[in-house]
């Protein structure tokens, strides 16, 4: 990595990406997600990626459980994926945890409302 890359002047513009699959690398030091577009057969075409800390990696995962559990409690509408994803990526525990944080934080919300709903 070329170290004017990293010491750019800042800029008020700022890149906006969709993305629509990610995969991971990790060291014992360093993690990186290459986030990507995928394009039928063709596979994925990484767009950006980015490089963190495991402990940078960890808060963000705190970050975004805190925000799924805003989204659901706000929508009242449950994320879910279907089963076949879920078994083929080998994440059911993973989702089990991360329900099981949504539906208590979801309850925490539910007593901080007032009993008469307003």
């Amino acid at each position: 990595m070329d170290i004017d890359t990293v010491a750019e002047e800042p800029t008020d513009e700022v890149p906006e990406f969709y993305v629509n699959a990610v995969s991971f690398e990790a060291t014992l030091y360093d993690i990186l997600m290459s986030f990507a577009v995928t394009r039928g057969k063709g596979g994925a075409r990484p767009l950006v990626r980015i490089r963190m800390t495991p402990q940078h990696e960890l808060m963000m995962i705190a970050f975004l459980l805190n925000h799924i559990a805003a989204y659901e409690a706000q929508t009242g509408i449950p994320l879910h994926l279907p089963d076949r994803v879920v078994q083929g990526l080998g994440i059911a525990d993973a989702l089990a945890a991360i329900r099981k944080f949504t539906e208590s934080a979801l309850a925490v919300e539910r007593e901080k409302e007032p009993a008469d709903g307003t």
